[in-house]
């Protein structure tokens, strides 16, 4: 389902996004996902790896259609409570904005262009 979720929202073929975070490739591993549901419709999608008070951030996923709705933001914010003091992510451009807004700050720019 996150993987559904994902492949919508990045406009990537479902079989590559399989290779990387479907439940049987991951669920050996600490790799957390989140859903948030409207209804019956799954419409936002994190993963996350805690370990201790540092978390890795390693898919935001809102397809289009459902994006600025906030989901993205309730479901990062969910970690807020958690004992969870820094996070370390990879942004795209587009969910830059949303990432200052929860108080990220950029320490690197990784961009090839």
């Amino acid at each position: 389902m996150a993987g559904d979720l994902v492949s919508a929202a990045f406009s990537l073929p479902r079989d590559a996004v399989a290779r990387c975070i479907d439940v049987r490739i991951t669920e050996t591993t600490s790799i957390e996902t989140y859903i948030a549901w409207d209804d019956d419709e799954p419409i936002s999608a994190v993963s996350v790896t805690p370990a201790g008070t540092t978390a890795g951030l390693w898919s935001g996923a809102t397809p289009p259609g459902h994006q600025g709705k906030g989901m993205g933001r309730a479901l990062l914010n969910d970690f807020r409570g958690r004992c969870v003091e820094r996070f370390f992510l990879i942004a795209a451009k587009p969910s830059q904005a949303l990432c200052a807004s929860l108080g990220f700050e950029t320490i690197a720019d990784l961009s090839t262009s």
